[in-house]
């Protein structure tokens, strides 16, 4: 029998990178969304990650977004309304309403492979739709849909029509090599006008999605959190502190942009110029322009780069 090589297969029983990348595709979108707090006409305030919602936004209003985003392989095809993915969305977006009454100005089911197109109620956009042209309906098969999310939450068919006209859908927002280039696109969108390379842009969208991925997973969380019970107030300071570190405001997005942002000074230079193996250049006197772009090391140790050229 032919020995078996563990680096010449793939692990056919273990999805756990299958896992993680769904997970970062998330945390990607969620990046995507956080950039638009950089345009002012987008009406964002900051996001917050994986609090109450996969995606949580605060309008500069008061009022809330609550996002989630639903992945699946593409040969399972577009989700229809009976879904488990789609059932369980929507009774989590039910239960926020019933929480937080008018919390919420949209409910948002972000995907990679769309929703059926079907007329009927196997498609959601048909029953979203639907609802935006009555209030109650002698449709039976419109009341049973309806009529399970009220037995199962102990609502009304006035809450749950009313948070299904709050659903917006977004059908395609890129597979799961394509997200981080639509990241790139997006943080490119926002710095339209500058300077930036597309080299900076990319590392730009690279520290957006390292940071949303730890402020979905607790990584900002205080290791002193223990303490708190010493605190007047031990629970309404730890949920502070929880919900702090899942929050990503026009200020940290500025941080990363700022941290690759290249900055040109002038030098003048005499006599000579040593290069970096060793050798010593004469040069007359003329000025170098160094472009000076702010790195991290090997030992996250912040560091300058430069680039010299000559100007004559």
């Amino acid at each position: 029998m032919k020995k078996q090589d563990p680096l010449q297969n793939l692990a056919e029983s273990d999805p756990g990178d299958d896992t993680l990348m769904r997970y970062r595709y998330q945390c990607t979108y969620a990046a995507i969304v956080s950039a638009g707090i950089l345009l002012e006409e987008s009406g964002i305030e900051e996001v917050f990650c994986e609090h109450h919602e996969d995606v949580l936004v605060k309008m500069e209003t008061g009022v809330f977004i609550g996002i989630q985003v639903k992945t699946r392989n593409l040969d399972l095809g577009p989700f229809e309304t009976d879904d488990s993915q789609m059932v369980n969305t929507i009774k989590r977006f039910l239960e926020l309403e019933l929480k937080f009454p008018n919390a919420f100005r949209n409910f948002v089911i972000a995907t990679n492979v769309g929703f059926s197109s079907k007329k009927s109620f196997k498609g959601l956009r048909y029953v979203v739709d639907f609802c935006d042209k009555t209030e109650l309906s002698s449709n039976k098969n419109f009341n049973k849909y309806v009529n399970d999310f009220i037995t199962e939450l102990k609502t009304d068919a006035k809450t749950v029509i009313s948070v299904l006209k709050k659903i917006r859908l977004k059908p395609d927002i890129g597979n799961f090599e394509g997200i981080r280039h639509k990241l790139i696109s997006k943080v490119g969108e926002c710095l339209m006008g500058t300077s930036y390379t597309l080299a900076e842009i990319s590392r730009v969208a690279d520290d957006m999605i390292s940071h949303h991925i730890n402020a979905s997973s607790l990584a900002f969380t205080s290791p002193l959190g223990d303490y708190f019970i010493l605190s007047n107030s031990p629970k309404e300071q730890k949920i502070a502190e929880v919900v702090e570190g899942k929050r990503v405001t026009k200020k940290i997005i500025e941080g990363f942009i700022n941290r690759h942002k290249t900055e040109e000074i002038q030098l003048h230079l005499k006599d000579e110029l040593s290069s970096h193996n060793g050798l010593t250049i004469p040069v007359p006197k003329w000025f170098g322009r160094i472009q000076k772009s702010h790195l991290l090391n090997e030992n996250s140790t912040l560091v300058a780069c430069v680039t010299l050229t000559c100007v004559t």
